[in-house]
């Protein structure tokens, strides 16, 4: 069976690619934070099953929010995709948005 893939990008405003990466979608579920988790504001709205969209002012909230999660896992694959959601966000710009598409 085939693995399903999450597409995380950073585009431009009219929608060009900057840089992307691809992530499996259950490694990718098992490491985001529930809704319920105070202590993220962004990343708690990425549903593996659907998109999200974040803009430069959200990605700042990112960058700590990826730190955060580090602390939380250990699982190398799980840490590999938190250094490309870091890597991405690092990349911010006005006009640039990051982009999470689901199944």
């Amino acid at each position: 069976m085939m693995d399903l893939v999450f597409t995380v990008r950073l585009e431009n405003e009219n929608g060009s690619v900057i840089d992307e990466f691809e992530a499996n979608m259950e490694t990718l579920a098992r490491l985001l934070p529930s809704k319920n988790d105070g202590d993220f504001k962004c990343l708690c709205f990425v549903d593996p099953y659907d998109n999200a969209s974040f803009n430069h002012h959200q990605m700042e909230f990112m960058q700590r929010e990826v730190s955060l999660l580090r602390k939380r896992h250990a699982d190398p694959e799980a840490i590999s995709i938190l250094d490309s959601i870091d890597r991405l966000v690092k990349q911010r710009a006005i006009h640039a948005y990051l982009k999470f598409y689901g199944d």
